[in-house]
C-alpha cells in the first residue's frame, strides 16, 4: 500500500534508504503514518503497515536504537498578514489604539503621534505585519508607554 503524496511529502517507494529521523505526523496527515527523513534530507510519508517494506525497515532502525519522535513544526513565519495582526487585539484595546494613534492636540489640531500613524499607515498598506521587526516593536511599546495595552499583551501579540 503506497501512501498518498501530503503536502509536497513523497510516499516512500523503497526500504533501501538510510534513515536519519522518524516522527509521528502532525494533524494534517493521515492517521497511522509517520514522516521519515533520510540521510539526504528527503522527507517521506510511510504508513504505519506490516505488509510496507518501509515500516519493517523503520522498526527495524527501532530495534536498532531508533527512536520515534514528537512531530515538530517548522517554525512560524513572523510575517503575518494585517488581519491576522489586529485580531491579536480585542475590540477594545484596538479601538483604544485607533483613538492613541489618532490622537490631536485640542488647542492645535496637530496629531500626538505622527511616527505610529505613519507606522499603522505602513502595515495597512503592505497587508502584512512584520512581528520581529524593530517597527512593530517600537509600535507596540509606544501602545504600551501610553498604556493602551500592557506589556503582557505586547508580548503576546508578537509571538509568531
Amino acid at each position: 500500500m503506497m501512501a498518498p503524496q501530503i503536502g509536497g511529502l513523497k510516499p516512500a517507494r523503497s526500504c533501501k534508504m538510510d534513515i536519519f529521523t522518524v516522527a509521528y505526523g502532525n494533524s494534517a496527515d493521515p492517521p497511522n503514518s509517520v514522516k521519515v527523513v533520510d540521510s539526504s534530507s528527503q522527507e517521506f510519508l510511510v504508513p504505519i503497515d506490516p505488509e510496507n517494506r518501509v515500516w519493517r525497515r523503520v522498526l527495524v532502525w527501532v530495534d536498532n536504537g531508533g527512536v520515534i519522535g514528537a512531530f515538530v513544526a517548522d517554525d512560524p513565519d513572523p510575517i503575518i498578514s494585517f488581519s491576522n495582526f489586529e485580531d491579536r487585539f480585542t475590540a477594545s484595546e484596538w479601538n483604544d489604539t485607533t483613538d492613541f494613534v489618532y490622537e490631536v492636540n485640542p488647542d492645535t489640531g496637530a496629531v500626538k503621534q505622527r511616527v505610529l500613524i505613519q507606522e499603522l499607515a505602513r502595515m495597512t498598506a503592505k497587508g502584512n505585519v512584520d512581528l520581529t521587526a524593530s517597527a512593530t516593536d517600537d509600535f507596540l511599546t509606544e501602545l504600551v508607554n501610553g498604556e493602551v495595552i500592557t506589556a503582557e499583551k505586547k508580548a503576546a501579540i508578537l509571538v509568531p
